[in-house]
């Protein structure tokens, strides 16, 4: 008995031949079985497109983390800014 795995997605295609003690008294003339072929091919990826998309929203997303902690940064050093010279108002009055 032989039987035939393929792959629609890469194309590798795996066999195997087996004797079956039940099978073993057949004629070998008889024909094999054959196996439709797959009707639905799938495309090759693009890996360079994919890894500049995954790229592009690294990098964007990176940009959008930066920019949020420096606002935060910013924000938080104007608060001390101001605490500071309100502290040192008290102690001058």
């Amino acid at each position: 008995m032989r039987y035939e795995v393929r792959c629609q997605r890469c194309g590798e295609v795996y066999s195997e031949n087996s004797v079956s003690w039940a099978l073993a008294g057949t004629r070998e003339d008889e024909p094999l079985m054959q196996w439709p072929p797959d009707y639905e091919p799938v495309a090759a990826r693009d890996w360079r497109a994919e890894l500049r998309a995954w790229l592009d929203g690294s990098a964007r997303q990176g940009r959008q983390t930066a920019e949020a902690i420096g606002s935060r940064a910013q924000a938080l050093a104007e608060r001390a800014r101001a605490e500071l010279n309100e502290r040192l108002r008290g102690v001058r009055s």
